[in-house]
């Protein structure tokens, strides 16, 4: 992303030099804080040239009876979960984040509700001092004169992901400067099947309330666009070396994330730049009350 840009440096692979974070932490620190393996991926974003990643979700139930989230990379690699801290009516709309499938002390992130009904989703920084990040916000919202939901989430400006110091913030900043905000596609009334569809290749097997597709906002991808001729190559090179068929392209061109009902507890979530896997989790999470 040339300099210029308006979201330089936002979700970038180097740290702007000019924009020194408050906390200096590597990779290192956060192995040493117990984050590894397959979980710091799901803190990377896609890169912006890259195919979506294609990811499921399994829901499933502990011993105790509480409701579990694992994500899966589509080969099986188990990357990170998530269970309701919230009880009762109250607190629904809470969730943490672990890297580990059976409980933990170890807490990757959390995700809470506010009492306006919005989502806020904190990456837990256990370095020295502790700190938390706001990594996306979520609103929703409902369809005049139909049954439909739909959302917008925010990622914001004041954060900034290296692959050598994590999530740091970004001084001087604040989160409106460089935000990203994506929204859902709505779909369209289908008279043969008298229901509104969407398609999703495939990935929707059941019909659910919960099933969507997030589309970035005109301003966001005007911004991402905003592309060098090395970038353009970039893209161009890689959409040659892509094994998936050009109809398959078009289908999802624009589209940055979906989250499909495979199966009764299982539901595909595919997603691109500039989610991360964590972000893309809590969006899907969010819904949970969607009926």
């Amino acid at each position: 992303m040339p300099s210029g840009s308006p979201l330089a440096g936002l979700y970038s692979f180097e740290l702007d030099p000019e924009t020194e974070p408050k906390h200096d932490c590597d990779m290192f620190d956060l192995m040493e804080q117990g984050v590894g393996g397959s979980a710091l991926k799901t803190l990377s974003p896609v890169p912006k040239a890259a195919p979506h990643s294609r990811c499921y979700v399994k829901r499933v139930r502990d011993d105790n009876g509480q409701v579990l989230y694992h994500m899966y990379k589509e080969g099986g690699e188990h990357m990170i979960t998530a269970r309701s801290s919230g009880k009762g009516k109250a607190e629904e709309g809470r969730f943490i984040f672990s890297q580990f499938m059976e409980d933990s002390q170890h807490v990757l992130a959390e995700m809470s509700k506010s009492k306006e009904g919005e989502f806020s989703l904190w990456y837990n920084d256990n370095g020295h001092p502790p700190s938390r990040r706001t990594l996306c916000t979520i609103a929703h919202d409902s369809v005049k004169d139909t049954p439909l939901y739909s959302m917008r989430a925010t990622l914001p400006g004041d954060v900034v992901w290296s692959a050598q110091r994590g999530f740091t913030k970004r001084s001087g900043v604040s989160s409106a400067d460089g935000a990203m905000s994506l929204r859902t596609k709505m779909p369209v009334w289908n008279e043969e099947m008298q229901s509104y569809t969407l398609d999703y290749g495939g990935r929707a097997r059941l019909a659910s309330a919960k099933n969507f597709q997030l589309e970035l906002t005109a301003s966001t991808s005007q911004a991402l666009n905003n592309e060098t001729p090395e970038e353009m190559e970039e893209f161009r090179s890689s959409s040659r070396r892509s094994k998936k068929g050009s109809r398959k392209a078009r289908r999802m061109e624009g589209v940055a994330m979906q989250f499909g009902k495979y199966d009764e507890d299982t539901f595909n979530l595919d997603f691109a730049h500039p989610l991360c896997g964590l972000q893309a989790l809590a969006i899907a999470l969010s819904t949970s009350n969607w009926r």
